[in-house]
């Protein structure tokens, strides 16, 4: 995991003067430089290397990471569960295996999580091939 950037007081100083003691989420709030919450624009859990790109109302930083209480969509918490679900995906497929044997023993099917799963073929119950039917649709017997 990569170890997180922090500011220093003059920088929380200079991006606070910068924001005009607003928000950095566009809300419109005041903050204040003692009890902001220094925030990254994309989550240090998905590779941001950088420091905090705004200083943000506490209330909207959480919701920033966490979401709401209905729902984690558009939150950090999504996205980065969203890139673990992908990540495993692409590993699975990159790896062409399923329970150990290689994806040419059989025919595969994608279970819609990622995971390779054996398909299992489709059986008729057979038919009398010694019929045949006419154009007429009269249905005779064929010896031979």
């Amino acid at each position: 995991m990569t170890k997180r950037a922090s500011l220093t007081p003059k920088q929380r100083e200079a991006m606070y003067e910068a924001q005009d003691g607003f928000c950095g989420c566009g809300c419109k709030r005041a903050i204040y430089p003692d009890w902001c919450v220094a925030e990254h624009e994309w989550p240090v859990a998905l590779g941001n290397t950088g420091k905090p790109d705004g200083l943000w109302h506490p209330h909207c930083a959480s919701v920033k990471t966490n979401g709401t209480p209905a729902t984690t969509y558009g939150s950090d918490r999504h996205e980065i569960a969203k890139a673990r679900r992908l990540e495993k995906r692409r590993l699975v497929d990159s790896e062409k295996v399923c329970n150990g044997k290689a994806l040419s023993d059989f025919s595969a099917q994608n279970d819609g999580f990622g995971r390779l799963t054996k398909r299992a073929k489709i059986r008729s119950r057979g038919f009398d091939k010694s019929l045949r039917k006419k154009m007429n649709g009269e249905v005779v017997r064929v010896d031979g």
